[in-house]
This record gives structure tokens, sequence and C-alpha cells, in this order.
């Protein structure tokens, strides 16, 4: 069950939590929220009527799954594949005889032969991505994702057998 603190006192906290737990299931059933959710208003005391309002205007939002620190390259090539960054023949390509993807050799174009030689290397040389690797950081200023992206990428990764 989910549970959120609610300044209203008890009775309200109780409706809350009834509320985001019945958002979790409506969205799941494909309903939306704040129609589902309508229902509450009309349950609750006038007192407590503009904080339920509130929630059902802004609901909760659910964290992200945190970021792994490391996936296989497998893992890795395959959810760039399934995030149509590369193609199966980038893939193929890739696993079998290391040719960096077209996406990757272009966001390190601009830096310096010394800084693309090493991430290439780093690429290549690698079994397993770690998030934290300075590769990463170059990619996503050489434009070749986001922060947001390389950070789904490997939780998508992450999820791969």
């Amino acid at each position: 069950m989910i549970s959120v603190a609610c300044p209203f006192g008890p009775d309200p906290s109780i409706i809350l939590r009834a509320a985001i737990v019945d958002r979790v299931t409506a969205l799941d059933a494909g309903a939306s929220f704040k129609t589902h959710a309508a229902e509450y208003i009309l349950s609750v005391p006038a007192t407590h009527e503009a904080a339920v309002r509130a929630l059902v205007a802004n609901p909760p939002t659910t964290a992200p799954d945190p970021i792994p620190e490391q996936v296989t390259e497998t893992q890795f090539m395959i959810a760039a594949r399934r995030k149509d960054m590369v193609t199966w023949d980038e893939v193929d390509a890739y696993l079998g005889s290391g040719v960096i993807p077209a996406f990757v050799v272009a966001a390190l174009a601009p830096l310096s032969e010394e800084q693309r030689r090493e991430a290439q290397a780093k690429i290549k040389g690698s079994s397993t991505f770690h998030r934290a690797d300075p590769v990463f950081a170059m990619l996503i200023a050489g434009g070749a994702a986001t922060a947001e992206q390389v950070d789904d990428l490997f939780r998508l990764a992450a999820t791969l057998d």
C-alpha cells in the first residue's frame, strides 16, 4: 500500500491513502485518476475537501526506479535497440567485432583525438558499462542522448537477461 503523510488529521489521511491506492489501481485498469478519485471528494468532510481536490488536481508521482550502476554490453546494446538508438546490424557489428554505433561515433566527433580514442577504447574494451563512466558524460555532451535517456537505457538494460 502506498502511504503519504497528511497534515490534515487521521480521517483525510485515510481518504488520501485510499485515493492514492485507487490511483494505482485505476491507472493499471486504464482509467483516469482525476475521474476515478472524484468519487472520494463526495465522501470527504467539507473541512478537508480542498486537500482532496488538490490531490486530485496534482496526483503524487512515483519515484523512478533506481539507476543501475552497471549493465553488460549485451544488455546495453539490446536496450539501445529497443529504444531505436541503433539498428540490429549495429548491435551485431558491435557485439561481434566491436564496431561502435554511428550515433556514438557522431557524439564523440567533437572531442580531441586523444579524448575520442580513449573513449572508443573504453567502449570497445568493456564487457560491462558503468553509468558513472565519464564516457557517458561525453556522449551526453556530444548530443547522443540526454542524461535522462541514458538513465532510462540503463534501467531497461538491467531488466534484460
